[in-house]
């Protein structure tokens, strides 16, 4: 039993007498925090184009996905009240680079003029509100927030002489939901597990037409699931 409480002191650095229980005062949960890891991030997007040919209605879609890994930095504040629940804010960076192209298989069946949509996602920024209980040294939590991402979007003909109007805003706003799980290793350092997803508004162009007289808008809607791990240090 001694041996298991001096690996226990060595590895975690707190000290725990025979008798003790294994876990870290509550009050300790509380105040300024850094923290970083690594994960993998999920573009999920649905391409679409509504039209207009002879007075008939068409459309077509096509949904892709691409994944990455990431890279995450996070910075926040959090305390304690009542039965160990831990509420706080917190502000975060993701860089992932994934990227989606139709390339010209968006073609609506009436359709004359087929499109090729290309889609980058670079970094996700924003700010959740964290909310949580502890379990011992155990911290499930849940987070919802606002969220930025920077895309490269470009939508036009097949041999790009023909650029479609509204397909090249960099920054989406969204929402951003997550799920997470914070293991206690000592007082000030924690592992951290967290599921999310960022939900972004729907990009769409303006009305265009073509010589053929078709009337066309262009949809993309763009989503990230990002799963990642790391640690997180509190002062």
């Amino acid at each position: 039993m001694k041996k298991a409480l001096l690996m226990v002191t060595l590895l975690t650095g707190v000290t725990i007498s025979q008798g003790d229980s294994f876990a870290f005062d509550t009050s300790t949960l509380k105040g300024l925090y850094i923290g970083g890891g690594i994960g993998s991030m999920t573009l999920s997007t649905k391409m679409g184009i509504d039209s207009l040919a002879n007075n008939t209605p068409d459309s077509a879609s096509k949904s892709l996905s691409n994944t990455n890994v990431s890279f995450n930095g996070i910075i926040g504040y959090e305390k304690t009240f009542g039965n160990n629940y831990v509420a706080g804010i917190e502000a975060q960076y993701v860089w992932a680079k994934n990227e989606a192209d139709t390339l010209n298989n968006l073609k609506a069946p009436l359709v004359i003029f087929p499109v090729k949509d290309s889609l980058r996602s670079k970094s996700s920024y924003g700010v959740s509100g964290t909310f949580g209980r502890t379990f011992g040294v155990i911290t499930p939590y849940v987070k919802l927030g606002i969220i930025s991402t920077s895309f490269e979007s470009k939508a036009s003909n097949p041999d790009n002489t023909q650029n479609i109007e509204g397909m090249d805003k960099k920054n989406r706003w969204g929402f951003s939901a997550g799920v997470g799980v914070r293991y206690s290793l000592n007082k000030s350092l924690d592992f951290t597990t967290e599921f999310q997803t960022f939900r972004h508004k729907t990009l769409q162009s303006k009305n265009f037409d073509t010589d053929a007289g078709e009337r066309h808008v262009i949809k993309t809607k763009s989503n990230l699931y990002n799963v990642w791990a790391g640690l997180r240090w509190k002062f």
